[in-house]
């Protein structure tokens, strides 16, 4: 109280304002791609955070929720310790923490990571208004889900086989026969959960894909006994073209032109 302004007029009361800094807040999870369908028991994953925080003090706050497809949730304790930024980083971050179930996670299972509300970062005592949660699955049992195309599918593109894990590429694509055939080798290294059926169609014609015993996923779980689908094609799509695209026709040149068409009905 007591301010005068240039007009010689004089502030009656006090005034007062407050405000606040940036709370501890959880920027990004970190999760591997691939981990998001078909984590590990002993899954890692980084959480990072606007500001320092103490690892043991995350610890007390965090936990994973394990839904199974059938029963109860189950929590599991969760480890942490101070992670790196990157990969490309060898140097730990204050700022980010590694986690990491206290024992193996259920399999099949949608698991949530959670962290409570409370935390307090090392810039100050404010603490964490709201909790963080993120979410991912275990990897479940090794099984073919389905074929793309059971009737009237395009001789003229690929079938595609989906399994419920991945399985190395090469691996996968030795252990499928179509008509007793094998595919060609696959050359690639990684793993995949699904396999399109490149071979040559004809139309109007039935084929019956197998698929071997014993085929491991990425994870060493084996295909219970062989697998057999079949899939029927139909017949090429219909299409009519002129066999050049634009261009200047001479006025003295030829007067017709071929017209290329394939199960064309009108």
């Amino acid at each position: 109280a007591g301010l005068e302004a240039v007009d010689g007029s004089k502030l009656d009361a006090d005034k007062s304002w407050s405000f606040e800094t940036v709370r501890l807040k959880v920027t990004r999870a970190y999760v591997p791609y691939n981990a998001r369908r078909w984590a590990s028991p002993r899954q890692k994953l980084n959480l990072y955070f606007n500001q320092p925080v103490d690892p043991q003090r995350a610890q007390s706050l965090l936990s994973f929720v394990a839904k199974p497809r059938q029963g109860q949730s189950v929590t599991v304790g969760a480890t942490a310790r101070r992670g790196r930024w990157s990969r490309y980083r060898r140097r730990l971050d204050p700022r980010v923490i590694e986690i990491q179930p206290a024992r193996p996670l259920p399999l099949d299972a949608k698991i949530t990571l959670v962290l409570k509300a409370g935390l307090v970062g090392q810039h100050g005592p404010l603490a964490m208004e709201r909790g963080y949660r993120t979410s991912f699955r275990t990897y479940g049992p090794f099984e073919v889900t389905k074929i793309s195309c059971k009737e009237e599918c395009s001789p003229g593109s690929s079938v595609r086989l989906a399994f419920t894990n991945p399985t190395p590429r090469k691996v996968g694509r030795a252990a499928i026969r179509i008509n007793g055939r094998r595919l060609k080798p696959g050359r690639s290294k990684y793993a995949a959960s699904s396999f399109y059926l490149d071979v040559p169609y004809r139309p109007r014609s039935s084929y019956r894909v197998t698929i071997a015993g014993g085929l491991k996923d990425r994870f060493g779980q084996a295909l219970q006994g062989k697998r057999e689908f079949t899939f029927r094609t139909g017949d090429y799509e219909p299409y009519a073209r002129l066999p050049i695209g634009s261009g200047v026709l001479e006025a003295k040149g030829p007067k017709s032109l071929p017209l290329l068409f394939r199960n064309a009905v009108k």
